[in-house]
């Protein structure tokens, strides 16, 4: 299966065997969708604990991710593996609202430049550090996303070329 990349943006919640019917995330992830003018398919009713940002970067840039320092970041796509083991609509809201807002975390600093846009959403319930380490792809910037992370990753925002596939980048 490959990424079809789209503007707007597509979310997806994968179907996991972990269901949890005491957590109703169709009618949040509806709200979600519907507020941002995104497509919407694909939602269950899970135990979300993690999602992973599809992010495309239009052309060579250089930006300060908070402490980091400056970075390059090469025209193509990335996937940043996140968590929120609460509140995970606003969170995901948060990084998809493109109005200011202050940087808080590495990611906002990335999502924060004019060439850098989401353009995927994936929720998940597996552990954050398990989907970020099944996922493959260049380390652009060792400890983005990871300053908290216990599991030895070095970091959770990864770099792909131009030409890939949820396959190629073992996701799912």
């Amino acid at each position: 299966m490959s990424y079809t990349i789209i503007r707007p943006v597509k979310i997806v919640i994968q179907k996991n065997p972990l269901i949890d019917p005491k957590q109703n995330l169709n009618g949040a992830a509806r709200n979600l969708a519907t507020r941002f003018g995104i497509w919407y398919s694909n939602v269950y009713k899970l135990s979300v604990q993690t999602y992973q940002l599809t992010i495309f970067v239009e052309q060579l840039v250089n930006i300060q991710i908070g402490k980091l320092g400056f970075y390059k970041f090469q025209e193509g796509y990335y996937i940043y593996t996140g968590s929120a083991r609460r509140n995970m609509i606003p969170r995901v809201t948060r990084h998809l609202n493109s109005l200011k807002k202050k940087l808080h975390w590495h990611i906002d600093y990335f999502l924060a430049h004019k060439f850098v846009r989401i353009v995927n959403v994936q929720f998940n319930s597996k552990a954050e550090c398990n989907l970020n380490q099944a996922c493959s792809g260049e380390i652009p910037v060792p400890g983005f996303g990871s300053s908290d992370c216990h599991n030895s990753c070095h970091s959770h925002l990864k770099f792909f070329p131009f030409n890939f596939t949820s396959d190629t980048a073992g996701l799912f």
